[in-house]
């Protein structure tokens, strides 16, 4: 039995006050979200009926290329990813590729474990 997926939409912003549209990502409940070349600040909300509360704009706190979101506790971590990220869904802007390579990051993407929106140009894999 497969779990079911929570899609979430994801903004950026440079100064915290204008938003623009990032992605959406998909994830099991509970999962944490990893968002590759994230701006200074960022928010998210479920894809959900009824659900349009953003979470509070989460501020960069590092100079690491990817963002380790915690969407059930609300926080962010920026850090260089590591055996204990592997599996987990990745957000990559637009233009960039996303997909599942597994430890190695120069192994070959598996193109059945990509998932992209071809109408926001940005795409979710899993590391």
């Amino acid at each position: 039995m497969s779990e079911t997926e929570i899609g979430w939409v994801i903004e950026s912003s440079k100064d915290g006050d204008r938003w623009r549209f990032l992605g959406k990502g998909w994830t099991r409940e509970g999962e944490p979200l990893l968002v590759h070349s994230a701006s200074t600040f960022l928010r998210f909300r479920r894809l959900d009926e009824g659900a349009e509360e953003w979470s509070p704009p989460l501020q960069r706190n590092g100079d690491h290329p990817m963002t380790f979101l915690d969407l059930s506790a609300g926080t962010r971590l920026e850090l260089w990813p590591a055996d204990e990220h592997v599996g987990l869904p990745v957000l990559l802007p637009g233009g960039e590729e996303a997909g599942c390579c597994g430890s190695n990051a120069h192994q070959t993407v598996n193109d059945s474990c990509t998932r992209s929106n071809s109408a926001a140009r940005s795409s979710v894999g899993r590391i």
